[in-house]
């Protein structure tokens, strides 16, 4: 007779392998959660970055577009106001021109550009601006400006070059 003690099959997980896979899982389960919030963190901060850009750049281009038209301009309200004045002709009339005015001012943390036709947005999360000292633009203009989106701040100067009246 060959062997009186007891074989036994095993058919399930003893309770150590089952702590072993619970603890392996947790820490698994623990490093992915950490990498997603990462990822999160960091595409949000980028998210704030590309939105600064976005309204730097929406402005500088509007004030661009506005300055080279018009014919002569001022700052107001220690610097924190721009007006600029335009002319054009109506069409197929050759006689005298049509005035109007621009006006770009900080309001709430927005820059508004006000027309006779309306007001519309440029730039939102703006903490500072200055156009300039109070008086008359010359050919050149300087536009300093801070902008907060989240967390990411920029402050740039913005040079743009006027037509020569």
């Amino acid at each position: 007779m060959a062997g009186h003690g007891r074989e036994t099959e095993s058919k399930g997980f003893t309770l150590i392998e089952l702590l072993i896979a619970l603890a392996i899982s947790a820490i698994v389960g623990t490093l992915a959660i950490s990498a997603i919030r990462q990822f999160v963190s960091i595409s949000a901060a980028e998210q704030d970055t590309m939105a600064v850009s976005t309204q730097i750049k929406v402005l500088s281009s509007k004030l661009s577009q506005d300055l080279v038209c018009a014919n002569s301009g001022e700052v107001l309200d220690d610097g924190q106001t721009l007006v600029l004045y335009l002319s054009t002709f109506e069409f197929g009339e050759l006689i005298e021109p049509v005035s109007y005015s621009i006006n770009y001012s900080l309001v709430d943390s927005v820059i508004i550009r006000t027309t006779s036709d309306g007001s519309v947005t440029v730039a939102r999360g703006v903490q500072s601006v200055s156009f300039g000292q109070d008086g008359a633009i010359g050919d050149v203009s300087t536009i300093d400006v801070t902008i907060r989106i989240g967390d990411v701040v920029d402050s740039t100067t913005i040079t743009l070059d006027r037509r020569p009246s």
